[in-house]
Formats: C-alpha cells, structure tokens, sequence
C-alpha cells in the first residue's frame, strides 16, 4: 500500500504533502496512525545530535529536511538544552576552503528531553 502524508482541510477530504493534490490512497486509520507517529522537526534535531554526536547545516537539511537549523537550535537552547557550538573548516567540491558549524547536545544534558 502507498502512503501519503495528509493535512486534514476538510471532513474526508486530504490534502496530500507528498503529491501536493488532494487524494485518498490511505485511509483514515493508517492516517491517524501516521499522524500520532510524527515528530516535530525539533525533536528530529534533538534525537539526531544525541545519536551521532552532532549535526551540522547539509546533514539537517538532507538527513532530517530541516532548513533553518539554526532556528531549531534557538528553539531547544530556549527549553533549556546546553548546546555546543564548533566551528569547523573544510573544502567544499570545488576546492575551496569554507566554515560551518557543528551542533552538538553538552555532555551532562538530559538525553530523554524530546525521546
């Protein structure tokens, strides 16, 4: 069975994030299923500094699809996470020398805050 992604805009009717079109190829329980399973970009953020150490602007963006990671690092420093910020320097694919930064959860933080 495929599944889509839905936003509920009317009662029985979907719009569908995956397609962009309004559709029914999943039905209302696996919807709700879905729904309850989702997480939050911040939490997606959060889960992914604990489990590998650390993230940086290309891995949120194609690992998690997080486009403003900074915002997500506001956000989980103003709920009170301690967040190490480092800033690295690497070559990019034309050769040239840039700067980014890794985030990563301080050591002594509550890891269970957004489990």
């Amino acid at each position: 069975m495929e599944y889509h992604t839905f936003i509920d805009t009317q009662k029985d009717i979907h719009e569908c994030l995956d397609c962009s079109r309004y559709c029914d190829i999943v039905d209302e329980d696996d919807y709700d299923s879905r729904e309850n399973q989702k997480t939050t970009q911040k939490q997606r953020v959060f889960n992914h500094m604990v489990s590998f150490g650390g993230i940086n602007r290309l891995q949120a963006s194609n690992e998690l699809g997080v486009l403003e990671l900074s915002a997500r690092i506001c956000e989980l420093q103003n709920d009170g996470v301690l967040i190490n910020k480092e800033r690295t320097s690497y070559y990019n694919r034309f050769g040239e020398k840039c700067t980014g930064t890794v985030y990563s959860v301080a050591k002594g933080q509550k890891v269970d805050t957004y489990a």
